[in-house]
Protein backbone atom coordinates (compact mmCIF):
# COMPACT_ATOMS: atom_id res chain seq x y z
CA UNK A 1 0.00 0.00 0.00
CA UNK A 2 0.63 3.84 -0.91
CA UNK A 3 -0.12 6.34 1.15
CA UNK A 4 0.77 10.42 -0.80
CA UNK A 5 0.56 13.32 1.46
CA UNK A 6 0.24 16.94 -0.39
CA UNK A 7 0.16 20.18 1.39
CA UNK A 8 -0.18 23.41 0.31
CA UNK A 9 0.18 22.51 -3.35
CA UNK A 10 -0.86 24.63 -6.32
CA UNK A 11 -4.64 24.54 -5.52
CA UNK A 12 -4.30 21.69 -3.01
CA UNK A 13 -4.70 22.37 1.05
CA UNK A 14 -4.44 19.29 2.07
CA UNK A 15 -4.81 15.59 0.58
CA UNK A 16 -4.00 12.65 2.18
CA UNK A 17 -4.52 9.57 -0.75
CA UNK A 18 -4.54 6.24 -0.48
CA UNK A 19 -3.11 4.06 -2.95
CA UNK A 20 -4.40 -0.16 -2.16
CA UNK A 21 -6.68 -0.78 -5.41
CA UNK A 22 -8.47 1.73 -7.37
CA UNK A 23 -8.24 4.75 -6.01
CA UNK A 24 -10.92 7.32 -7.09
CA UNK A 25 -10.53 11.01 -6.34
CA UNK A 26 -13.64 13.08 -7.53
CA UNK A 27 -14.52 16.46 -7.79
CA UNK A 28 -15.75 19.55 -9.88
CA UNK A 29 -13.22 21.14 -12.58
CA UNK A 30 -10.49 22.72 -11.44
CA UNK A 31 -10.69 21.51 -7.80
CA UNK A 32 -6.98 20.12 -7.95
CA UNK A 33 -7.09 16.33 -9.09
CA UNK A 34 -4.57 16.91 -11.84
CA UNK A 35 -2.38 18.61 -8.87
CA UNK A 36 -3.23 15.44 -7.18
CA UNK A 37 -2.23 13.14 -10.21
CA UNK A 38 0.90 15.03 -10.45
CA UNK A 39 2.28 15.16 -7.09
CA UNK A 40 1.82 11.16 -6.83
CA UNK A 41 3.72 10.95 -10.29
CA UNK A 42 6.58 12.76 -8.49
CA UNK A 43 6.65 10.99 -5.32
CA UNK A 44 6.65 8.10 -6.54
CA UNK A 45 8.94 8.70 -10.03
CA UNK A 46 11.77 11.80 -8.84
CA UNK A 47 14.29 9.11 -7.79
CA UNK A 48 14.07 7.22 -11.13
CA UNK A 49 17.41 5.97 -12.53
CA UNK A 50 19.11 7.56 -9.31
CA UNK A 51 22.52 6.20 -9.84
CA UNK A 52 23.07 6.71 -13.55
CA UNK A 53 22.09 9.68 -13.38
CA UNK A 54 24.59 10.69 -10.39
CA UNK A 55 27.15 8.39 -13.15
CA UNK A 56 26.49 10.52 -16.43
CA UNK A 57 26.44 13.76 -13.91
CA UNK A 58 29.82 13.10 -12.74
CA UNK A 59 30.95 12.11 -16.01
CA UNK A 60 29.91 15.30 -17.64
CA UNK A 61 31.39 17.65 -14.96
CA UNK A 62 34.63 16.09 -15.23
CA UNK A 63 34.54 15.62 -18.85
CA UNK A 64 34.30 19.41 -18.79
CA UNK A 65 37.15 20.09 -16.53
CA UNK A 66 39.78 17.82 -18.81
CA UNK A 67 38.42 19.33 -21.63
CA UNK A 68 39.09 23.14 -20.72
CA UNK A 69 42.18 22.53 -19.40
CA UNK A 70 43.59 20.23 -22.58
CA UNK A 71 42.66 23.00 -24.76
CA UNK A 72 44.27 25.43 -22.21
CA UNK A 73 47.74 23.05 -22.55
CA UNK A 74 47.64 21.49 -26.18
CA UNK A 75 46.94 21.78 -29.88
CA UNK A 76 44.20 19.72 -30.50
CA UNK A 77 43.19 20.85 -33.29
CA UNK A 78 44.98 18.49 -35.21
CA UNK A 79 45.10 16.20 -32.87
CA UNK A 80 43.83 12.38 -33.10
CA UNK A 81 42.68 12.46 -29.26
CA UNK A 82 40.10 15.16 -29.19
CA UNK A 83 37.86 12.71 -27.41
CA UNK A 84 40.95 12.20 -24.77
CA UNK A 85 38.55 14.00 -21.92
CA UNK A 86 35.97 11.53 -22.50
CA UNK A 87 37.93 8.88 -22.15
CA UNK A 88 40.02 10.39 -18.77
CA UNK A 89 36.65 11.10 -17.63
CA UNK A 90 34.81 7.61 -18.32
CA UNK A 91 38.56 5.86 -16.90
CA UNK A 92 38.71 8.10 -13.69
CA UNK A 93 35.32 7.12 -12.69
CA UNK A 94 35.73 3.46 -13.70
CA UNK A 95 38.60 3.22 -11.52
CA UNK A 96 37.24 5.09 -8.34
CA UNK A 97 34.12 3.20 -8.79
CA UNK A 98 35.74 -0.19 -8.57
CA UNK A 99 38.48 0.54 -6.67
CA UNK A 100 36.58 2.65 -3.61
CA UNK A 101 39.73 5.32 -3.61
CA UNK A 102 40.19 6.58 1.04
CA UNK A 103 39.34 9.99 0.83
CA UNK A 104 43.10 10.85 1.59
CA UNK A 105 44.12 9.70 -1.65
CA UNK A 106 41.46 10.53 -4.43
CA UNK A 107 43.78 13.60 -5.31
CA UNK A 108 46.93 11.90 -6.23
CA UNK A 109 45.18 9.03 -7.92
CA UNK A 110 43.37 11.28 -10.23
CA UNK A 111 46.90 13.05 -11.11
CA UNK A 112 48.43 9.59 -11.82
CA UNK A 113 45.75 8.90 -13.95
CA UNK A 114 45.92 11.99 -15.85
CA UNK A 115 49.47 12.08 -15.90
CA UNK A 116 49.63 8.56 -17.44
CA UNK A 117 47.25 9.42 -20.41
CA UNK A 118 49.09 12.82 -21.08
CA UNK A 119 52.45 10.67 -21.52
CA UNK A 120 51.02 7.42 -23.47
CA UNK A 121 49.23 10.24 -26.33
CA UNK A 122 52.01 12.65 -26.16
CA UNK A 123 49.37 15.50 -24.36
CA UNK A 124 51.24 18.34 -22.17
CA UNK A 125 50.52 18.01 -18.65
CA UNK A 126 51.28 21.62 -17.13
CA UNK A 127 48.98 22.70 -14.85
CA UNK A 128 47.42 20.04 -13.59
CA UNK A 129 46.83 21.26 -10.60
CA UNK A 130 43.67 23.15 -11.12
CA UNK A 131 41.50 20.18 -12.85
CA UNK A 132 42.83 18.04 -10.13
CA UNK A 133 41.48 19.76 -7.37
CA UNK A 134 38.33 20.45 -9.41
CA UNK A 135 37.82 16.96 -10.02
CA UNK A 136 38.24 15.60 -6.52
CA UNK A 137 35.42 18.15 -5.64
CA UNK A 138 33.09 16.50 -8.40
CA UNK A 139 33.87 12.43 -7.15
CA UNK A 140 33.17 13.57 -3.39
CA UNK A 141 30.12 15.59 -3.44
CA UNK A 142 27.63 13.78 -1.60
CA UNK A 143 24.99 11.51 -2.28
CA UNK A 144 22.63 13.61 -0.85
CA UNK A 145 23.51 16.73 -2.64
CA UNK A 146 23.19 14.38 -5.77
CA UNK A 147 19.62 12.90 -4.90
CA UNK A 148 18.44 16.67 -3.96
CA UNK A 149 19.27 17.84 -7.20
CA UNK A 150 17.68 15.27 -9.42
CA UNK A 151 14.61 15.05 -7.24
CA UNK A 152 14.10 19.01 -7.21
CA UNK A 153 15.01 19.08 -11.09
CA UNK A 154 12.14 16.05 -11.13
CA UNK A 155 9.47 18.07 -9.36
CA UNK A 156 10.05 21.12 -11.41
CA UNK A 157 9.61 19.85 -14.84
CA UNK A 158 6.19 17.92 -13.25
CA UNK A 159 4.73 21.20 -12.36
CA UNK A 160 6.72 23.18 -14.79
CA UNK A 161 8.20 25.00 -12.01
CA UNK A 162 5.05 26.13 -10.09
CA UNK A 163 4.72 23.89 -6.71
CA UNK A 164 3.89 26.61 -4.06
CA UNK A 165 0.29 28.18 -4.43
CA UNK A 166 0.75 30.89 -6.48
CA UNK A 167 0.74 34.56 -5.07
CA UNK A 168 1.46 33.21 -1.66
CA UNK A 169 4.44 32.59 0.66
CA UNK A 170 3.61 28.61 1.87
CA UNK A 171 5.74 26.51 2.02
CA UNK A 172 4.63 22.98 0.28
CA UNK A 173 5.48 19.20 1.16
CA UNK A 174 4.95 16.17 -0.58
CA UNK A 175 5.13 12.79 1.17
CA UNK A 176 5.48 9.00 0.29
CA UNK A 177 5.35 6.74 2.29
CA UNK A 178 4.99 2.42 1.26
CA UNK A 179 4.15 -0.39 3.87
CA UNK A 180 5.12 -3.69 2.83
CA UNK A 181 5.98 -6.51 4.87
CA UNK A 182 4.69 -4.69 8.23
CA UNK A 183 7.78 -2.14 6.99
CA UNK A 184 7.71 1.59 6.51
CA UNK A 185 9.77 3.05 3.60
CA UNK A 186 9.17 7.16 3.80
CA UNK A 187 10.36 9.77 1.79
CA UNK A 188 9.41 13.69 1.65
CA UNK A 189 10.06 16.47 0.18
CA UNK A 190 9.78 20.52 1.03
CA UNK A 191 9.24 23.52 -1.32
CA UNK A 192 9.47 26.85 -0.98
CA UNK A 193 9.61 29.64 -2.97
CA UNK A 194 9.94 26.60 -5.40
CA UNK A 195 13.42 25.35 -4.19
CA UNK A 196 13.11 22.06 -2.71
CA UNK A 197 14.99 19.99 0.25
CA UNK A 198 14.51 16.97 1.15
CA UNK A 199 13.34 16.23 4.74
CA UNK A 200 15.25 13.17 6.55
CA UNK A 201 17.25 10.57 4.80
CA UNK A 202 16.39 10.36 1.22
CA UNK A 203 15.28 7.58 -0.48
CA UNK A 204 18.26 6.64 -3.31
CA UNK A 205 16.43 3.40 -4.88
CA UNK A 206 13.38 3.70 -6.69
CA UNK A 207 10.63 1.23 -5.51
CA UNK A 208 7.88 1.23 -8.22
CA UNK A 209 7.05 2.89 -11.41
CA UNK A 210 4.37 5.46 -12.04
CA UNK A 211 2.74 6.18 -15.56
CA UNK A 212 0.48 8.83 -16.21
CA UNK A 213 -1.99 8.90 -19.06
CA UNK A 214 -3.13 12.79 -19.36
CA UNK A 215 -6.60 13.64 -20.95
CA UNK A 216 -4.96 14.54 -24.34
CA UNK A 217 -3.58 11.15 -26.13
CA UNK A 218 -0.18 10.27 -26.29
CA UNK A 219 -0.36 8.74 -29.72
CA UNK A 220 -1.37 11.91 -31.32
CA UNK A 221 1.97 13.11 -29.82
CA UNK A 222 3.41 9.47 -31.30
CA UNK A 223 2.36 10.48 -34.85
CA UNK A 224 4.21 14.10 -34.33
CA UNK A 225 7.55 12.30 -33.87
CA UNK A 226 7.35 10.67 -36.80
CA UNK A 227 7.99 14.18 -38.36
CA UNK A 228 11.85 14.86 -37.82
CA UNK A 229 11.33 18.95 -38.45
CA UNK A 230 8.62 18.69 -35.24
CA UNK A 231 10.80 17.01 -32.99
CA UNK A 232 12.60 19.88 -31.51
CA UNK A 233 9.63 21.66 -31.04
CA UNK A 234 7.42 19.03 -29.86
CA UNK A 235 10.12 17.91 -27.00
CA UNK A 236 9.55 21.45 -25.36
CA UNK A 237 6.31 21.16 -25.18
CA UNK A 238 5.18 17.86 -24.03
CA UNK A 239 5.12 17.11 -20.14
CA UNK A 240 7.10 15.16 -18.62
CA UNK A 241 4.47 12.46 -17.59
CA UNK A 242 3.76 12.21 -21.88
CA UNK A 243 7.12 11.98 -22.56
CA UNK A 244 7.73 9.03 -20.20
CA UNK A 245 4.66 7.30 -21.50
CA UNK A 246 5.83 7.83 -25.25
CA UNK A 247 9.48 6.16 -23.87
CA UNK A 248 7.08 3.20 -22.51
CA UNK A 249 5.06 2.78 -25.37
CA UNK A 250 7.76 3.30 -27.56
CA UNK A 251 11.17 1.50 -26.06
CA UNK A 252 12.00 -2.14 -27.08
CA UNK A 253 13.00 -3.89 -24.15
CA UNK A 254 14.73 -7.07 -24.11
CA UNK A 255 12.85 -9.32 -21.55
CA UNK A 256 14.60 -11.71 -18.82
CA UNK A 257 12.76 -15.04 -19.22
CA UNK A 258 10.75 -14.16 -16.08
CA UNK A 259 9.39 -11.32 -17.47
CA UNK A 260 8.58 -12.66 -20.39
CA UNK A 261 6.55 -15.57 -18.72
CA UNK A 262 5.14 -12.61 -16.89
CA UNK A 263 3.88 -11.22 -20.12
CA UNK A 264 2.30 -14.14 -21.15
CA UNK A 265 0.16 -14.37 -17.77
CA UNK A 266 -1.13 -10.89 -18.71
CA UNK A 267 -2.32 -12.52 -22.77
CA UNK A 268 -5.91 -12.57 -21.03
CA UNK A 269 -6.25 -9.01 -20.65
CA UNK A 270 -4.81 -8.25 -23.73
CA UNK A 271 -7.07 -10.28 -26.00
CA UNK A 272 -10.37 -9.07 -23.89
CA UNK A 273 -9.09 -5.74 -24.81
CA UNK A 274 -8.34 -6.27 -28.40
CA UNK A 275 -11.76 -8.55 -28.91
CA UNK A 276 -13.90 -6.02 -26.85
CA UNK A 277 -12.70 -2.79 -28.75
CA UNK A 278 -9.00 -2.44 -30.64
CA UNK A 279 -9.52 -4.87 -32.81
CA UNK A 280 -5.37 -4.76 -33.44
CA UNK A 281 -2.20 -3.09 -31.80
CA UNK A 282 0.70 -0.91 -32.42
CA UNK A 283 3.66 -1.68 -34.66
CA UNK A 284 6.65 0.02 -35.56
CA UNK A 285 7.35 0.78 -39.23
CA UNK A 286 10.30 0.37 -41.03
CA UNK A 287 11.15 3.90 -39.98
CA UNK A 288 11.07 2.92 -36.51
CA UNK A 289 7.74 4.77 -36.16
CA UNK A 290 4.51 3.67 -34.46
CA UNK A 291 1.80 2.97 -36.32
CA UNK A 292 -1.84 1.50 -35.58
CA UNK A 293 -2.18 -2.20 -37.27
CA UNK A 294 -6.30 -2.72 -37.32
CA UNK A 295 -6.42 -6.31 -38.44
CA UNK A 296 -10.44 -5.79 -39.16
CA UNK A 297 -9.21 -4.52 -42.09
CA UNK A 298 -5.83 -5.65 -42.26
CA UNK A 299 -4.50 -1.49 -42.82
CA UNK A 300 -2.38 0.40 -40.91
CA UNK A 301 -4.28 3.29 -39.37
CA UNK A 302 -3.14 7.06 -39.09
CA UNK A 303 -3.67 7.86 -35.18
CA UNK A 304 -5.30 11.06 -35.90
CA UNK A 305 -7.86 8.90 -38.25
CA UNK A 306 -8.82 6.63 -35.31
CA UNK A 307 -11.66 7.60 -32.53
CA UNK A 308 -10.68 9.25 -29.33
CA UNK A 309 -12.15 6.72 -27.56
CA UNK A 310 -10.30 3.93 -29.25
CA UNK A 311 -6.73 5.86 -28.19
CA UNK A 312 -6.67 5.04 -24.67
CA UNK A 313 -7.31 1.49 -24.60
CA UNK A 314 -4.61 0.90 -27.39
CA UNK A 315 -2.13 2.62 -24.86
CA UNK A 316 -3.06 0.52 -21.95
CA UNK A 317 -2.70 -2.46 -24.21
CA UNK A 318 0.40 -1.88 -25.05
CA UNK A 319 1.61 -1.00 -21.64
CA UNK A 320 0.57 -4.25 -20.83
CA UNK A 321 1.88 -6.01 -23.75
CA UNK A 322 5.47 -4.73 -23.77
CA UNK A 323 5.62 -5.14 -19.68
CA UNK A 324 5.97 -1.18 -19.15
CA UNK A 325 3.50 -1.99 -16.27
CA UNK A 326 4.41 -4.62 -13.76
CA UNK A 327 3.46 -5.68 -9.79
CA UNK A 328 3.66 -2.66 -8.12
CA UNK A 329 3.68 -0.32 -10.15
CA UNK A 330 1.19 2.76 -10.01
CA UNK A 331 -0.73 3.34 -13.08
CA UNK A 332 -2.64 6.89 -13.11
CA UNK A 333 -5.46 7.89 -15.56
CA UNK A 334 -6.77 11.74 -15.27
CA UNK A 335 -10.47 11.35 -16.53
CA UNK A 336 -10.62 8.78 -18.50
CA UNK A 337 -14.14 9.15 -19.26
CA UNK A 338 -13.33 12.31 -22.19
CA UNK A 339 -14.29 10.60 -25.27
CA UNK A 340 -15.70 7.22 -24.15
CA UNK A 341 -19.54 6.40 -25.43
CA UNK A 342 -21.04 5.42 -21.48
CA UNK A 343 -20.69 1.58 -22.87
CA UNK A 344 -17.14 1.99 -22.99
CA UNK A 345 -16.76 3.40 -20.00
CA UNK A 346 -17.86 0.32 -18.33
CA UNK A 347 -15.68 -1.38 -20.48
CA UNK A 348 -12.46 0.86 -19.61
CA UNK A 349 -13.77 0.41 -15.69
CA UNK A 350 -13.62 -3.11 -15.75
CA UNK A 351 -10.26 -3.21 -17.58
CA UNK A 352 -8.52 -1.06 -14.92
CA UNK A 353 -10.32 -2.83 -11.93
CA UNK A 354 -8.37 -6.41 -13.61
CA UNK A 355 -5.52 -4.50 -13.88
CA UNK A 356 -5.27 -3.98 -10.33
CA UNK A 357 -6.95 -7.45 -9.56
CA UNK A 358 -5.13 -9.75 -12.18
CA UNK A 359 -1.67 -7.89 -12.29
CA UNK A 360 -1.36 -6.26 -9.24
CA UNK A 361 -0.86 -2.65 -10.48
CA UNK A 362 -1.94 0.36 -8.35
CA UNK A 363 -5.00 2.68 -9.75
CA UNK A 364 -5.38 6.17 -9.17
CA UNK A 365 -8.19 7.47 -11.44
CA UNK A 366 -9.34 11.52 -11.53
CA UNK A 367 -12.96 11.62 -12.79
CA UNK A 368 -15.80 14.34 -12.62
CA UNK A 369 -18.37 11.59 -14.47
CA UNK A 370 -20.75 10.12 -11.88
CA UNK A 371 -21.40 7.24 -14.51
CA UNK A 372 -17.93 6.07 -15.00
CA UNK A 373 -17.51 6.51 -11.08
CA UNK A 374 -20.71 3.82 -10.70
CA UNK A 375 -18.88 1.91 -13.20
CA UNK A 376 -15.80 1.54 -11.15
CA UNK A 377 -17.44 1.10 -8.11
CA UNK A 378 -19.77 -1.78 -9.73
CA UNK A 379 -16.88 -3.60 -11.47
CA UNK A 380 -14.79 -3.17 -8.16
CA UNK A 381 -17.48 -5.49 -6.68
CA UNK A 382 -17.94 -7.85 -9.10
CA UNK A 383 -13.94 -8.56 -8.79
CA UNK A 384 -13.93 -9.45 -5.06
CA UNK A 385 -11.83 -5.72 -4.31
CA UNK A 386 -14.46 -3.18 -3.42
CA UNK A 387 -13.01 -3.49 0.47
CA UNK A 388 -9.53 -2.54 -1.00
CA UNK A 389 -10.56 0.66 -3.31
CA UNK A 390 -10.78 4.13 -2.07
CA UNK A 391 -12.75 7.22 -2.87
CA UNK A 392 -11.79 10.86 -2.09
CA UNK A 393 -13.94 13.87 -2.93
CA UNK A 394 -12.43 17.15 -3.48
CA UNK A 395 -13.88 19.98 -1.02
CA UNK A 396 -13.16 23.50 -0.84
CA UNK A 397 -11.26 24.96 2.63
CA UNK A 398 -9.82 28.50 2.97
CA UNK A 399 -9.51 29.20 -0.77
CA UNK A 400 -7.90 25.99 -1.67
CA UNK A 401 -9.15 22.21 -1.65
CA UNK A 402 -8.83 19.53 0.66
CA UNK A 403 -9.59 15.78 -0.39
CA UNK A 404 -12.19 13.62 2.14
CA UNK A 405 -12.53 10.02 2.14
CA UNK A 406 -15.49 9.13 1.16
CA UNK A 407 -15.33 5.61 0.74
CA UNK A 408 -17.87 4.51 3.04
CA UNK A 409 -20.12 6.53 1.74
CA UNK A 410 -19.89 7.47 -1.87
CA UNK A 411 -23.10 8.90 -2.32
CA UNK A 412 -21.45 12.47 -1.50
CA UNK A 413 -19.85 12.17 -4.89
CA UNK A 414 -22.89 11.26 -6.30
CA UNK A 415 -25.29 14.14 -4.57
CA UNK A 416 -22.62 15.95 -5.81
CA UNK A 417 -21.91 15.41 -9.37
CA UNK A 418 -25.43 14.80 -10.48
CA UNK A 419 -27.00 18.25 -8.64
CA UNK A 420 -26.40 20.06 -12.08
CA UNK A 421 -28.80 17.43 -13.30
CA UNK A 422 -31.35 19.14 -10.59
CA UNK A 423 -31.46 22.18 -12.60
CA UNK A 424 -32.88 20.75 -15.70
Amino acid sequence: MLEIHVEDVGKIKDACIELAGVTVVAGLNGTGKSTIAKSVFAAVNARKDMFAKIWADKRVDIEEEVLQWIEQNNDIDNSPFYDAHEEIAAYILAIYEREKWDSEDVSENVKKIIEKYCRDNNLLDEGIEEPVENIVKILKRSMEEYVNFFVEQYYQRVFKNQINPIGTSMKSSVSYKKIEDEKNIESAVSIENNKLSIIGKPLILQQENAIYIETHSVLDFCEEMSRRARRTNLANRVTLPTKELLDSLTEEKELTFIQQQKVEENDKIVKDIVSQVTHGHLIKNQNGNMEFLDWDVNEKIEFSNMSAGLKIFTVLQQLIENYSLKKGDVLIVDEPEVNLHPNWQVVLAEILVRVYKELGIYILVNSHSPYFIRAIEVKAAEYDCALQGRYYYMEPAENAYVSTDVSNNTDIIYDALYQPLTFL
